[in-house]
């Protein structure tokens, strides 16, 4: 016994000298592949933030965010993180659910407050009994899902600036071909600010075409049903889009042609995102509902390929057989227009204010991404932090501005050949008055194409009403220098 005391000790003390070592004296990691980041950095000293505890605070986030070889611990992590799961069935039928954070889940405001701002809490519960299916902790849940009390909002936000509500992470199937879900869980009531929204535009620009396309995401089609308690149906939220617009506005209805197309890779399995050909089968009924030229596959368009592309849900669910289940990120590029993209680029703080805006610059539109790359869906705009204008050879006096979320990102492209120009704007990044900039470039069509999540919350309503009246420069957190 006193053999085995003393190896267990000089294990020990070897194990943790080891560790000393390699998290004292070996190179410190700068980037998270993983995360798609920047690690934290050493801070600059100064007396004031020494007295006020700010530098050692500072010391301490830089030496844990950055600690040597972190993107090989937190694998092995979460070679261990599998079993919190809930998992069912095997092959292609198994599904595992992992709960999400509190910052991550889909929560609901209380009506009394319906217009103060998106209110988030943890309504989802785990059942105790690992061969049963994820529960919601409501007594009842209605047809279209039920409100629940309002709770202090928590302050997490992932790396796009906002938050991605979901009621946690769904994975189907098994390596090397994992499809991973943001769980769904909110409620059409909401809809009613986001339509409300789309109208103060209608009545604003009574002589522009606006159009509302609600993007459904991948839950819906691939969700399975044992998960169904907490991946709420998403259909119901768009028919409620639809029913509570202005009779003027235009809907597109894309959800029967994604339906349609679900044996082809119309969503990404290891992206929240869908994929450029979802994408384009959504810019085609646009298209085709406002009698526009567009260009088939085969006619108009190269196919170019990212290979192990693994993206998003990586980081969302922390499960290796995410990593593990990479897939081709394929997009297309229009050969047969010419176009000329011009960017305003904004300059963002940590916190996602915009400090900064660049001027008006010539740029291309499609980024390059070598293979491997966990950024491949930013091959569309390259940031969704900037203002973008593209002129196209369509010459048919069409011009249309597209209010968006990053969904909405895989569409301007697909149209080039229906639209003269193409102006981009996401909802979280605007700095001019919505009124003159429609006057100022012609603009003759609004598409509002934003995913489901946010057709129901207030998140980008606000904004979008907000970008009606707010004067030129808005939003810009520091004095900045414009140059128009």
């Amino acid at each position: 016994m006193k053999n085995y005391n003393k190896t267990y000790i000089i294990g020990a003390a070897a194990a943790f000298g080891i560790m000393t070592v390699v998290l004292n004296f070996f190179p410190r990691t700068t980037f998270s592949e993983r995360e798609r980041r920047d690690l934290a950095s050493f801070p600059e000293f100064s007396a004031e933030k020494l007295a006020s505890g700010a530098f050692t605070d500072s010391v301490s986030k830089w030496y844990s965010d950055s600690e040597p070889f972190r993107e090989g611990f937190m694998t092995i992590s979460e070679n261990f993180n599998r079993i919190k799961g809930i998992k069912t069935g095997s092959g292609e039928n198994a599904v595992t659910f992992i709960a999400g954070d509190a910052g991550d889940r889909p929560q609901y405001m209380d009506t009394t407050d319906f217009y103060d701002d998106d209110e988030f809490i943890d309504t989802v519960t785990v059942a105790a009994d690992t061969t049963a299916a994820p529960t919601v902790a409501m007594d009842s849940i209605p047809k279209e899902n039920k409100l629940a009390p309002k709770p202090p909002k928590p302050e997490t936000e992932n790396k796009d600036g906002y938050r991605v509500p979901n009621s946690g992470v769904i994975l189907v199937g098994e390596v090397p071909n994992v499809r991973a879900l943001l769980a769904f869980g909110c409620t059409s009531y909401f809809t009613k600010v986001y339509c409300e929204a789309v109208n103060m535009y209608k009545a604003a620009f009574p002589d522009v075409n606006i159009w509302v396309m609600p993007i459904p995401t991948a839950s819906e089609f691939y969700g399975p049903e044992e998960a169904r308690s907490v991946n709420w149906r998403q259909k119901p939220c768009i028919d409620a889009v639809f029913k509570k617009l202005d009779p003027n506005v235009h809907p597109v209805y894309i959800y029967d042609t994604l339906q349609a197309h679900l044996s082809e890779p119309i969503y990404l399995r290891t992206d929240h995102h869908w994929s450029a050909l979802g994408g384009f089968y959504a810019a085609k009924c646009f298209a085709d509902q406002a009698g526009l030229p567009f260009k088939s596959l085969n006619d108009g368009y190269e196919a170019r390929t990212i290979h192990n592309f693994v993206g998003s849900m990586y980081g969302y669910a922390k499960d290796i057989s995410v990593k593990n289940s990479p897939e081709d990120f394929v997009y297309y590029y229009p050969t047969q227009t010419q176009f000329t993209t011009h960017v305003i680029s904004y300059i963002i703080d940590n916190k996602y204010n915009i400090t900064k805006v660049y001027p008006e610059k010539e740029r291309s539109y499609f980024a390059k991404f070598r293979d491997g790359s966990s950024g491949a869906y930013s091959t569309f705009l390259g940031s969704d932090s900037q203002l973008t204008r593209v002129e196209t050879s369509a010459g048919n006096g069409r011009r249309v501005l597209i209010l968006k979320d990053s969904y909405g990102n895989t569409i301007p492209s697909c149209l080039f050949y229906s639209f003269e120009e193409v102006h981009v704007v996401d909802f979280r990044y605007f700095t001019k008055n919505m009124k003159q900039y429609v006057a100022d470039h012609k603009i003759t069509d609004i598409l509002f194409a934003n995913n489901v999540t946010f057709c129901c919350t207030v998140t980008a309503a606000k904004k979008y009403k907000h970008f009606l009246n707010q004067p030129e420069g808005s939003g810009i957190v520091r004095d900045t220098t414009q140059t128009e």
